[in-house]
């Protein structure tokens, strides 16, 4: 039984007449003679089935004791409700049948008046907390003072014969109305109006009710908007809401100086209170006003006199305001002493009783405190409340109050430390482990739910318990006016009173009422003092759970001087808070009853039987409380309720045949004349359907019961896994499976004895042994070996994300099982730490002295050995003999399937290689089934086809220890105790962004769809009954909107049925970050999490949901992708056929089959997928699709037979089947990859037919190179002849589209790019100055000389336009230097630019040791804080430092601060010469200030004579497109713009917020600006506003304008234009798009080419408009060499005059150049220190580089 169900105090469904009822029924006790009888009665049958195979059953026990079941939890149920720890093993707690609902026990008699302290007048349903709240707490520690309820119920009497609507009532408001006050008036009041936040209104509330009591009032209440549907009515038969018509309902008169206050009344003469007894109540104005607010730390009205008082009585209506708790003070009052004592012998418990009496949350809020109880706090051993709050007048930065609420965390050990590993079982530190203690965080701020829920996410505990952190809400700031911030507010006080401790800011009223609530001593973060940002002592635990009164009164009504009253009463003492304060403690231990000491020392079981649903179960086990419901003997206690005798002798039968069936197991042992399905006793959720055996067990939820008899099955996944492995190393491997459902699909025999065998090969072959190492000296030799090896190995290598890379790697191995290889794993550092070996005795991980090192250099689609270039270029064929074959294959199997080597005569060859290389990013397992080759084995170990990844993920994916400690921790703390897990996975591609609401909309429509989340119901109340079931939704995404929303939708809504819903997400990291090692293994844990729900759902092309719905064993509803990013998907979702991943990338060529055969139509268990269309997967075959398979077998035999030779071999004629194709393309066969790829065309549109065709041009065909092309490819020597033309035919291409630059790269320019290009080649990746450069960088020591081989590594994450800049920027700082530069390979540079370098690549292989991906700006390594915290440079001159780091981080992002701009000083330079490496992170073109800095102005100066060329050249040299861009460029310049008399380029950017919010919206005054500059500068035509014909002829010119734009608005309305109306001088205006992305996706790849080819082809027109700011705008025009016309960004909306304005240079901007004089060591105007250096005129705080005599 799983214990977490017994803490959820669920509201019993069973009234009290029922209980009565239930209980006359049932008579005896249950009597073990009878049980007994049962037993017997099913014995024969027992003996009948088994006969004397008794013997058999042993088999399923281990001799071992590793392999005994595991503890489900650590806690056994034992008989009288107690709980025995066993011997605790990592083991769910919810993984085996669930305990039986509280529904079906009698729950006892519950105390809901409180002792008398509620009225029993109400209607339960109209205020459901009113009963129901107490229940979530502990028993009150207080006794009630009888004399208090009388006090109480008289009140209520009064109130309902005084209160709004009497006739009394009238009375009273038509004399207040008259402006008179009556003698002897038999209704007073009292009119309390709110001030200042919830708490504080709350604490008001009960003193001025208490003061009421005291002087005989009729408490009313002004309801603020703020506060309405807060509270109910505490008064059966009256309201305590003062009605609307009230006379003096302003709150805006009451303030301090209102001439009706007492004090103003003292004050003038208008009352006297020298002679009370003197004065008659009708001559008193006819109401005061108390205004009890503290003023100067004080509270401004004393009113706490006996002669105020008796003045005040006089009075028929009082109204009040006030912010303090001003309860204690009565207490100060001699007239009202007795009277308190009497209702409040315990004086700490004050507004403890008030409060409960008072504040009862409306039904809409106790439904947001029910639900969140119920989802996240029910199923707990102990919670813990934190409340944060930050006072504005004294604001305490983040990390000291994290500080200090850490350490109070320590010092009174709230809650248990961090370790660094699981505690070892049967040890002292793990006696608490598995126990789950809820944290609940109150604050208006995330960050310390953050940083605590992080910190035991990722770490374990020393004692082994599981700490669960939530945070109902952040709302940021305090909204006093927001009705919806009360609610949650309210709510969430309610939440930490049902707390077991609590630790809460000092002064902080919120609190205050949380723990008096509660009954409960708090621990208190003190302030630090005044002058002070850190408080010395964290936290002390408070005396009393009264709360503080801030502003103590000046008491000086006897002593006529002020009193400290700590010192005179006993109880009342300061508070610890606020020293001044005063608060009410509990009497001297003397006068303290014995019945309190004892409550106040509770015993812990009892306190946690103190809920409806736990008693409940406790009745049933036997519990304290099981005579209480049953009544009768001390046996009958022991034994719970007494079923009758005929209920025993069942219980009996069923129990034997229970142990009967557990034995056989379902496995066919039982006689056909007695057998049955086990399916049969699972337990279905209601209303479930019988299914099929296969589909009825995967959708059996995880809490339903497992079959558990054979544990080895369980443990060792039908055998998948191998015994032989120690559990401590791996707790994953033989834990993991006990967290899922059991497998639906069983591993066959066949796969079973082929992994076993593979472990020998591996063990036999793998690395560290001598067959290992004699194959690894073949491979540095550099041959393949005369003979087939003896050990063949297949070196996979990883690429992209973490799910690609596990798909990649599951195929990889399946590829190793059929080819008898041995699989080895390239791990690069961000791999490291994720899995454990998979096999026994040795490694699946490359040595480290593997001679292959540089994988992502050397494995390129360019590679001289990969298998497509060997079969281009001739180097091997069919007919290569063994040792004339290169010593390794590489086999580039990304999803553009550059090698092609699926076929029969392929496999041939690559079968002749002993070392293969694999690199891949997508599940190409699919493929392997249709290969006849390996069909037959292919069936052999996977009977069942659907289940390939399912068996070899469970197999080789097991999480390190550090992993599985965040996946058991997060599953035992928010999953466990669900009775049912929803597992939704969202990944928004950057190709495809949906809008958040859009995608939101779509998870709704699916939920709705497919009934996969529970439906909302009616929100006015808390719930509707009829389930106490829980349903935990998992959800995982890179953001938190997603759990956000839905988390407040179930938090502020009940569900249709009544079950709870409790919604969790273990981390949102923004971006994606492969690189990293920390998010990988956060990404790994939430696969796994994702893999334990019952159901999942997951995002239509995500291999990360492939992943987990793969282990899971469970086919996924997937989010289809809708056609566009603001498309509507139709159908949302889908329930996916099978659980094999998909293969997206479906090969485009078949081997042997006809031209465009569909391949999802070939073979039955090959379909296409429902996400991807054109991708395929492997599923069940139909019959039908098994009878249309076995006759295309048929018949394909035939036809073979009929052309088999006798002379042939029967492995030639299989393999000649390839040539049949031709003749007979009726034969099934393999698909054939063709070996390399045509370009693709970018763009969505085509090339024009028809009236456009006159615009082609009469060049030739360029695409093939031609040693006779006339124009300077070379580009005035830029560019270095040698390189290869094919490869990248922009290079030597881009002049033949340009016009001649005017400007000429200067000869010492060229010479120090050639000295560059030598300096990349001699350092660059592979080499050996490289190799050495990052062994030293690995050993992170501080460097004292200088290297030849400097290095500069630029990292990439912004837009193209940005890339290009920067990386131009980066370049000229390293040509500057001396470095080598080198860029972050997972930025798709390689898919957008040709590598600029001759002989070496610039892009960062894969295994550079540092995170650079987790680099921030407070990167402890970044130049800026080295500064800040001096540890480079102090006040010294930096550049005389000695030693110099290993590296230095460079952060100059646009959001840069001051020490970090202190890059461009010049001892700041002359210290980073030293550095080895710097890493640098940049979005912007910084190359301006670099002429700023002194010691580069006279090499900039040789480099480039004239200025303002810097980006035109580097930029030519540097930036090259790729093949697939250049070609979309060519094509398209072609097409639409060659034939031009004139091109005319427009690069539309919009900027405003608005504009990116929506698509990038439709800004007329944009559109006006646009042609206003194009008419007013002349570069387009005007336009007649008649309909006549020009007089002149009509000319033949024709301009081809080319718009760039997100939107395609602006150039459907220029061509507009000059479509309906003519030109004045007739020339023809054509307009051209050629996309129109409406979102800027800076991460898709193809976006970014699409935005490289529209860069290239504005760059290659005659005149150019460009948006001002716009980095896309700077990249065209430097291109080019075009000086732009630069359209304004206008201030609201309004086209600005001019509205453009000629470029003084072509140069970009420098958007935030820093404005320090590093030599004046002051700010300075940069603008204006050299003259070749100006601000820009589309930025005016930037800087651009001008030529020297511009201004």
């Amino acid at each position: 039984m799983d214990v977490k169900r017994t803490r959820s105090p669920r509201a019993p469904g069973i009234d009290a007449d029922e209980d009565k009822k239930r209980a006359a029924e049932w008579r005896g006790a249950v009597r073990p003679h009878m049980v007994l009888v049962g037993f017997l009665i099913t014995l024969p049958i027992l003996v009948f089935v088994f006969g004397g195979r008794w013997g058999s059953f042993t088999s399923y026990s281990s001799s071992s004791p590793s392999t005994s079941v595991p503890n489900v939890g650590g806690r056994h149920v034992v008989a009288g409700g107690g709980v025995a720890t066993t011997q605790k093993t990592e083991a769910p707690r919810n993984v085996s049948a669930p305990p039986t609902r509280a529904a079906t026990t009698t729950p006892p008699p519950q105390d809901k008046l409180l002792g008398g302290l509620l009225s029993a007048a109400f209607e339960e349903s109209s205020c459901q907390s009113r009963y129901k709240s107490s229940l979530y707490r502990k028993k009150s520690p207080f006794p009630l003072s009888p004399y208090l309820v009388q006090k109480l119920r008289k009140y209520e009497a009064y109130h309902k014969k005084c209160g709004p609507g009497t006739k009394r009532y009238r009375n009273a408001i038509k004399q207040l109305k008259a402006g008179r006050n009556v003698d002897n008036a038999e209704c007073k009041y009292v009119v309390w109006f709110p001030c200042n936040g919830l708490g504080n209104r709350m604490l008001t509330i009960a003193s001025t009710f208490l003061y009421a009591l005291l002087s005989d009032r009729v408490l009313l209440m002004h309801v603020a908007a703020e506060q309405q549907g807060l509270f109910c009515e505490p008064f059966p038969g009256s309201s305590w809401v003062l009605p609307g018509d009230f006379p003096h309902n302003n709150p805006q008169n009451l303030h301090i100086g209102a001439p009706e206050s007492y004090v103003n009344m003292l004050k003038n003469n208008v009352v006297r209170n020298d002679d009370p007894s003197s004065v008659q109540a009708s001559s008193l104005p006819p109401y005061v006003y108390l205004h009890v607010e503290q003023f100067r730390l004080k509270l401004s009205d004393n009113i706490f006199c006996d002669e105020d008082q008796m003045v005040l009585k006089k009075f028929n209506w009082m109204i009040l305001k006030s912010d303090s708790y001003f309860a204690p003070a009565l207490f100060m009052t001699p007239m009202y002493e007795k009277e308190l004592e009497k209702m409040f012998p315990q004086k700490e418990s004050v507004f403890h009783h008030l409060g409960r009496y008072l504040f009862h949350p409306t039904n809409k809020v106790w439904g947001i405190v029910s639900r969140y109880y119920e989802a996240y706090l029910a199923r707990v051993d102990e919670k813990i409340g934190f409340q944060i709050r930050i006072f504005p007048e004294k604001p305490i930065k983040f990390e000291n109050m994290y500080d200090q609420l850490m350490r109070c965390i320590r010092e009174q050990r709230l809650l248990p430390e961090l370790g660094t590993a699981e505690p070892a079982p049967n040890t002292t530190a793990a006696a608490d482990a598995g126990k789950v203690k809820a944290v609940l965080i109150a604050s208006l701020y995330s960050g310390y739910y953050e940083k605590i829920r992080g910190m035991y996410y990722e770490n374990p505990t020393k004692t082994g318990e599981i700490v669960a952190v939530y945070q109902p809400s952040h709302e940021e700031q305090q909204q006093y006016t927001s009705n919806e911030h009360n609610q949650k507010a309210l709510a969430e006080i309610y939440l930490l009173s049902y707390c077991d401790k609590i630790a809460m800011s000092a002064w902080s009223t919120f609190g205050y009422v949380a723990y008096s609530f509660a009954g409960v001593k708090p621990w208190i973060l003190l302030r630090p003092d005044w002058n002070q940002e850190r408080s010395e002592v964290a936290c002390v635990r408070s005396t009393s759970v009264e709360p503080c009164l801030h502003s103590p009164p000046i008491l000086s009504c006897r002593a006529k001087k002020e009193v400290d009253v700590a010192t005179v009463k006993p109880y009342v003492r300061h508070c610890e808070d606020v020293g001044f304060g005063l608060k009410l403690s509990k009497a001297p231990l003397a006068s303290v009853s014995g019945e309190g000491r004892i409550a106040e020392t509770m015993d812990v079981a009892k306190m946690a039987s103190r809920t409806p649903r736990a008693v409940a179960f406790n009745a049933v086990n036997g519990g304290e409380f099981a005579g209480v419901a049953g009544g009768g003997s001390e046996k009958v206690k022991r034994w719970g309720w007494r079923p009758p005798s005929e209920v025993a002798v069942a219980v009996g039968f069923i129990a034997t045949l229970t142990l009967l069936v557990l034995m056989s197991g379902g496995t066919g042992n039982l006689p056909s004349s007695f057998s049955f399905h086990m399916t049969g006793l699972v337990l279905k959720p209601a209303g479930a359907q019988a299914l099929p055996t296969h589909e009825a067990q995967q959708d059996v939820p995880a809490s339903s019961p497992r079959h558990n008899h054979d544990h080895d099955y369980d443990r060792l996944l039908g055998g998948l896994l191998s015994p032989a492995f120690d559990e401590h190393s791996c707790r994953s491997r033989y834990a993991s499976s006990l967290y899922r459902r059991r497998s639906p699909f069983r591993p066959s025999t066949y796969l079973v004895q082929r992994l076993r065998r593979y472990e020998s090969r591996h063990k036999r072959c793998g690395p560290g042994s001598a067959l290992f190492d004699e194959a690894v000296e073949h491979l540095r030799s550099g041959r393949n070996a005369a003979a087939r090896s003896e050990c063949q190995y297949v070196v996979w290598t990883p690429f992209n994300g973490l799910g690609n890379r596990m798909l990649a790697l599951a195929s990889t191995f399946l590829y190793a099982l059929l080819t008898d290889r041995v699989l080895l794993v390239h791990a690069p550092p961000e791999f490291d730490g994720l899995f454990c070996e998979p096999f026994p005795g040795s490694s699946w991980a490359l040595p480290h002295d593997f001679p292959i090192t540089d994988f992502d250099g050397v494995f390129t689609m360019w590679s001289p050995t990969s298998y497509k270039n060997m079969r281009q270029t001739g180097r091997i064929s069919n007919d290569t003999a063994e040792d004339s074959l290169p010593a390794y294959v590489f086999l580039d199997l990304i999803q553009s399937f550059t090698d092609a080597a699926f076929c029969e005569e392929d496999q041939r060859v690559l079968a002749k290689f002993n070392w293969m290389v694999v690199k891949s990013d997508v599940y190409f397992a699919a493929m392997f089934f249709l290969m006849p080759a390996y069909e037959r084995e292919l069936a052999r170990l996977f009977p069942e086809k659907e289940s390939v990844f399912h068996h070899l993920a469970r197999y080789l994916f097991h999480p390190s220890n550090d992993v599985w400690g965040i996946v058991h921790r997060f599953y035992e703390a928010y999953l466990a105790s669900a009775d049912e897990r929803v597992g939704l996975q969202v990944r928004v591609f950057p190709e495809m962004p949906i809008p958040f609401d859009n995608m939101y909309d779509q998870i709704i429509r699916c939920s709705d769809q497919e009934g996969l989340l529970p439906r909302l119901g009616q929100t006015n109340g808390s719930s509707v009954g009829g389930t106490w079931k829980l349903t935990s939704i998992l959800v995982t995404s890179l953001f938190s909107d997603y759990y956000d929303r839905i988390h407040g939708v179930y938090q502020s809504n009940p569900t249709v049925t009544g079950e709870y819903v409790a919604v969790h997400q273990p981390s949102h990291e923004r971006e994606q970050h492969t690189e990293a090692r920390g998010h990988n293994q956060r990404a790994l844990a939430e696969i796994y999490l994702l893999s334990f729900c019952d159901r999942v759902v997951t995002t239509a092309v995500s291999t990360f949901g492939y992943v987990a719905h793969g282990l899971a064993g469970s086919r996924p509803w997937v989010l289809l992708r809708p056609p566009s990013p603001v498309a509507r998907a139709e159908p949302a979702c889908v329930r996916s056929e099978t659980v094999e991943p998909c293969l997206q990338a479906a090969p485009r060529r078949m081997c042997g089959a006809a031209k465009g055969s569909d391949i999802g139509a070939l073979v039955p268990h090959i379909r296409h997928c429902e996400d991807v269309p054109r991708g395929v997967k492997v599923r069940r075959a139909s019959v039908r699709a098994a009878l249309v398979l076995c006759f295309l077998t048929l018949f394909s035999t035939v036809l073979l037979l009929q052309r088999w030779q006798p002379t042939s071999s029967w492995t030639d004629w299989l393999f000649e089947a390839e040539h049949q194709a031709e003749a007979g393309e009726q034969v099934l066969l393999l698909q054939r990859w063709q070996a390399g790829s045509s370009l693709e065309w970018l763009f969505e549109i085509e090339p024009p037919e028809g009236d456009d065709q006159d615009i082609q041009d009469d060049l030739l065909d360029d695409l093939t190179p031609s040693q006779y092309i006339g124009y300077d490819k070379f580009l005035g020597g830029l560019l270095l002849e040698g390189f290869d033309e094919v490869s990248c035919r922009s290079r030597y291409q881009f002049a033949r589209y340009h016009k001649n630059s005017t400007r000429v790269p200067s000869s010492y320019l060229l010479q120090r790019l050639r000295r560059q290009e030598a300096l990349q080649k001699k350092c660059g990746p592979g080499t050996k100055s490289y190799k050495q450069a990052v062994k030293l960088l690995r050993s992170r020591q501080g460097i004292n000389m200088t290297s030849d081989c400097n290095y500069l590594f630029l990292t990439i994450h912004a837009g193209l336009g940005n890339r290009m800049l920067e990386i131009a920027s980066a370049f000229l700082y390293a040509l500057l230097t001396n470095r080598i530069l080198l860029l972050d390979r997972y930025q798709e540079i390689g898919d957008l630019f040709c590598e600029p370098f001759p002989g070496t690549s610039w892009l960062m292989p894969s295994d550079f040791p540092l995170n650079y991906g987790e680099f921030t700006q407070s990167t402890p390594e970044s130049y800026g804080n080295m500064l800040q915290n001096k540890v480079v440079g102090g006040n010294t001159d930096r550049s005389l430092a000695g030693s110099r780091p290993p590296y230095v981080f460079l952060y100059l992002d646009g959001n840069y601060e001051f020490h970090d701009k202190l890059f461009f000083c010049e001892d700041d330079q002359q210290f980073l010469q030293g550095v080895p490496w710097l890493i640098m992170r940049t979005d912007m073109y910084f190359i301006p200030s670099l002429f700023l800095i002194p010691s580069y102005q006279d090499e900039l100066s040789r480099l480039f004579p004239e200025k303002d060329a810097v980006f035109h050249h580097l930029a030519r040299y540097l930036f090259h497109p790729t093949n697939e861009v250049w070609y979309t460029v060519t094509k398209y310049y072609r097409s639409y713009l060659a034939k031009a008399d004139k091109t005319v380029g427009i690069q539309i950017r919009i900027f405003e917020k608005e504009g990116i919010l929506q698509r990038n919206g439709r800004f007329p005054h944009f559109l006006e600006q646009i042609l206003s500059c194009a008419q007013n500068e002349k570069l387009l035509p005007e336009i007649s506003m008649t309909d006549e014909t020009p007089t002149t002829v009509k000319n033949n010119h024709t301009i081809a304008v080319l718009t760039t734009s997100l939107s395609s608005w602006y150039s459907d309305e220029i061509q507009k234009k000059y479509s309906e109306h003519r030109t004045v001088d007739g020339t023809t205006v054509k307009v051209y798009q050629p996309s129109h992305e409406e979102y800027q996706r800076s991460k898709n790849k193809k976006h970014n080419m699409k935005a490289l080819a529209e860069i290239y082809l504005l760059s290659m027109t005659d005149v150019l408009i460009t948006s001002g700011f716009s980095t896309f705008g700077y990249a065209a025009q430097g291109l080019s060499g075009l000086t732009p016309w630069i359209l304004f960004r206008s201030d609201n909306h309004v086209v600005p005059h001019p509205p453009c304005r000629r470029a003084m240079s072509i140069e970009p901007c420098f958007h935030q150049a820093p404005f320090y004089d590093c030599k004046a060591k002051k700010d300075a105007d940069l603008g204006k220190m050299v003259p070749y250096v100006r601000h820009c005129e589309d930025v005016s705080w930037g800087l651009k580089v001008v030529n020297q005599t511009q201004r």
